[in-house]
């Protein structure tokens, strides 16, 4: 898939989660244009947004702020030949009912918390997601530590809704030091905090490069936010000081609405309530085994929201949105020397007749990837499966991992499949419950390798990847050759499953596969396995 995200201004959050987005999805080619909503109104700025898009071709275009979204889709009418995606950041009446959406062109509305996909879905809004925040687990881990003296830990910017000037004045009540983390804006708000108070800040970290994020967290005992209702749909610093083991103090706003659990995993104050902030404050400073509860609680609630499970979500939802066809994931498990085998494949793939599909590459060696994926008209995810020797069966199971795709195609290295099995092979799935006998939707699909083989093959073969899993996935202690169909059949008619053979879906022998002694004695290994497994089948 081809994306291009619309983003207002680099380096700040909404560009950090535009970037997670493309850094994790390296499948999907990306484009990021930056244009600020102010500037999106101007003629000249539309045409070279217009130009860029042309050039670019782009499947699917992602906004991600609502007022450039509206001015640009309300400008030029070329945009509506293509999907478009809205992100909601905010929870605001202006940027949630700013337009009718779907009668404007956007294809799909996500939000970032239950709250703000209610409202848009209660105002009639169509196809609305939610796919919750995500951040780098990695740069941002668990400390039990806390500094020396007792630290508020502001982030954001200097605007009112945020409520730095209530943060500061309870703080310098308390004679408790604040530090900030952000960009400073609205002058005349910052002014309106007590001059007494604005001396307590700490604004070392203010514009606060991407490497010294972390170690603002490492210098604050508690991070406080105080956000009124309704302005936000984050924020990241509630989920990165979570992550960082800080404890948290937070109005009911955004995520916090969705995960935070007052007395849990953090300190919940009411909108507005200074009074409350002030004692929430206090009750933080002075409780050490508090901070330990709410440290711990914390890490366990964003533990299950890393910044690769976002990008995970929006990847699908590229591939659901760009589309009018269902994802097919086909998965290649490859060896060394089947290197050359595996280019005839991708080859024959660009010219296959079904247009949404991804290739899932299973190599047993590091070294063996192909060096320039952008070559092929599909997405192409490479994984390396080897471990302490090749296992074919946790190869394919480590590819429907990774797959995004509703239906799995496995195809062995040495199998070319024909210009029409994709599209085959789903219709076959699509259209399951009338091909087999007794209607059953639970169908593994197999075809023909040149062979004519009617006994079921797995290593060319389509199913349900929902059914896949559900089954159990491939037995991995079948790890030589021989007995992999044998247990797949038992095991799957055991739950019901049905076997089906398509004649017309095929694929061409491209290297062959000799029955050596090595394998012959494989063979009776795995059937004796087998046995063991399912004593009253037969092998």
């Amino acid at each position: 898939m081809r994306v291009l995200i619309q983003v207002d201004v680099p380096n700040w959050a909404i560009d950090q989660l535009a970037l997670i987005k493309a850094n994790y999805s390296p499948h999907h080619t990306f484009k990021v244009y930056y244009i600020h909503p102010r500037d999106a109104g101007e003629l000249e700025n539309q045409k070279k947004f217009e130009e860029a898009v042309k050039e670019f071709k782009p499947d699917v275009i992602h906004f991600e702020y609502f007022r450039s979204c509206s001015q640009l889709l309300e400008a030029l009418p070329s945009l509506k030949e293509y999907k478009v995606i809205l992100t909601h950041h905010n929870q605001r009446d202006k940027a949630l009912y700013h337009r009718d959406w779907n009668k404007l062109g956007v294809d799909c509305l996500v939000t970032h918390t239950d709250k703000a996909a209610r409202l848009l879905t209660e105002r009639g809004q169509k196809n609305v997601r939610v796919i919750k925040h995500g951040i780098d687990l990695e740069e941002f881990y668990y400390s039990d530590s806390e500094p020396e003296a007792f630290t508020v830990g502001y982030v954001g910017r200097i605007v009112p809704w945020k409520g730095l000037k209530e943060i500061a004045e309870a703080c310098c009540e308390l004679k408790i030091p604040v530090k900030f983390m952000g960009r400073p804006e609205k002058t005349d708000y910052f002014n309106e905090i007590s001059e007494k108070a604005r001396e307590n800040i700490n604004f070392d970290y203010k514009e606060c490069e991407d490497k010294k994020r972390r170690e603002f967290y490492e210098n604050i005992s508690c991070y406080v936010g105080f956000s009124k209702d309704g302005y936000e749909e984050g924020t990241l610093g509630y989920f990165e000081a979570m992550a960082s083991g800080v404890p948290v103090i937070t109005t009911p706003n955004g995520s916090a609405d969705d995960f935070g659990k007052g007395d849990e995993n953090c300190l919940m104050v009411d909108f507005e309530d200074r009074h409350q902030l002030k004692n929430a404050i206090k009750e933080m400073r002075d409780d050490k085994d508090l901070r330990r509860k709410l440290r711990k609680n914390g890490w366990a609630t964003v533990k299950n929201y890393p910044a690769e499970r976002m990008a995970y979500e929006y990847s699908k939802l590229y591939y659901e949105i760009g589309s009018d066809f269902p994802l097919v994931s086909v998965i290649i498990p490859a060896t060394i020397d089947r290197f050359d085998c595996v280019y005839k494949i991708l080859d024959s793939l660009k010219e296959n007749n079904y247009s949404n599909f991804e290739v899932v590459l299973c190599w047993d060696e590091a070294i063996m990837t192909i060096k320039n994926e952008k070559q092929y008209n599909f997405p192409l995810k490479q994984i390396v499966t080897w471990k302490e020797g090749y296992n074919l069966a946790m190869a394919r199971n480590m590819g429907a991992i990774e797959a995004e795709g509703d239906i799995l195609v496995f195809c062995d290295s040495r199998l070319q499949p024909d210009k029409d099995s994709l599209l085959m092979f789903q219709q076959a799935i699509e259209h399951a419950g009338e091909i087999t006998m007794g209607g059953s939707k639970k169908v593994w699909f197999f075809g023909d390798k040149g062979s004519a083989k009617r006994s079921f093959v797995e290593n060319f073969s389509a199913v349900k990847r929902k059914h896949f899993v559900e089954f159990g996935m491939m037995n991995e202690r079948v790890f030589k050759y021989g007995g992999m169909s044998q247990e797949i059949r038992s095991r799957w008619a055991k739950q019901g499953g049905v076997l089906t053979y398509l004649p017309e879906v095929k694929a061409k022998e491209i290297a062959s596969s000799k029955l050596t002694n090595e394998r012959r004695k494989d063979i009776i290994s795995m059937k004796f396995l087998l046995f063991k497994l399912y004593e009253n089948s037969r092998h």
